[in-house]
């Protein structure tokens, strides 16, 4: 709930928004160093393999969290674009979906019984919860610049995608969760993480370059100030990695559909952020599809 207004306070540190894909790499590089002392050394390529007496499959653990991390990856790039470009309440509101979007993929690629039975009071609750969504996002709504717009803007369906990516992200992650130690898990998560995004701002950098419209990526990481590497780490440590950790220990026991319920928290926490930290205004429309989603 910290990410959006993390984007937005980070922006104006550093004189407007930055690249998303630079964002990404340097927060979860952060995020992989931070975590290292997780990673159990008996789970290294030179130990034994082995895990309070359990032998744990190193491949297949990394193979566990390229999936994951490739998911969430996707979602954090689409995710920092979509807030760069529309409020820090409406995307929160819009990140709702996920409330939908998590019950079915769990019945789709669901790994278990658990996980593909979601209750009837589960989905009344997500459905509320989508409707509110739609509610507070689709007719005019005030831009992040202050103007006011009709429908789904460009940052509205990129935050969408992210969603999606997210729902994808709870549902994979409730089977890995079962069969692996939560901090390795949690640790390659984050390791794999920082692979993928450099490799995606490598290629976006190599994109840019061929198109003739090289970024100045050296003048963007010039703009990252001390107070804004400070607010880089902090978020890469409290809703980057220990979120990351409490999530993957969370899912050993709790199924993904029925983890989201806690998850549409997410609005209520991200609406006070917003209304403390950048002082946006919230519509009348926003407020109540909050209240529903709670509900």
């Amino acid at each position: 709930a910290t990410y959006p207004v993390t984007v937005k306070v980070l922006a104006q540190l550093t004189a407007g928004p930055l690249d998303a894909s630079l964002i990404t790499v340097v927060r979860f590089a952060m995020m992989a160093v931070l975590s290292a002392p997780l990673f159990p050394a008996s789970l290294l390529p030179w130990g034994d393999g082995k895990l309070s007496n359990e032998i744990v499959d190193g491949r297949a653990l990394a193979v566990a969290c390229l999936e994951i991390a490739a998911f969430g990856t996707a979602g954090t790039l689409f995710n920092t674009w979509g807030i760069e470009h529309t409020t820090a309440i409406r995307a929160a509101l819009l990140l709702s979906a996920i409330n939908i979007f998590t019950p079915v993929l769990a019945v789709f690629i669901g790994t278990s019984a658990s996980d593909k039975n979601v209750s009837g009071r589960t989905w009344l609750c997500c459905a509320v919860a989508f409707v509110a969504t739609a509610y507070a996002t689709l007719g005019d709504s005030v831009t992040n610049t202050g103007g006011v717009s009709g429908g789904l803007q460009d940052g509205d369906i990129s935050v969408l995608c992210a969603t999606l990516c997210y729902a994808a992200t709870k549902v994979r992650l409730a089977d890995k969760a079962r069969n692996f130690p939560s901090e390795a898990l949690a640790a390659g998560r984050l390791l794999a993480a920082s692979f993928l995004a450099t490799v995606v701002f490598l290629v976006v950098g190599a994109m840019r370059s061929f198109q003739g419209e090289a970024a100045d990526f050296q003048a963007e990481v010039s703009r990252i100030s001390p107070e804004a590497a400070a607010l880089l780490l902090v978020s890469a440590l409290l809703p980057g990695l220990v979120a990351t950790l409490l999530q993957a220990k969370g899912q050993r026991v709790i199924p993904p559909a029925q983890a989201q319920n806690i998850y549409a928290l997410v609005p209520l926490f991200a609406a006070t952020y917003d209304f403390f930290v950048l002082h946006e205004a919230i519509e009348a429309k926003e407020i109540a599809a909050g209240v529903r989603s709670e509900e």
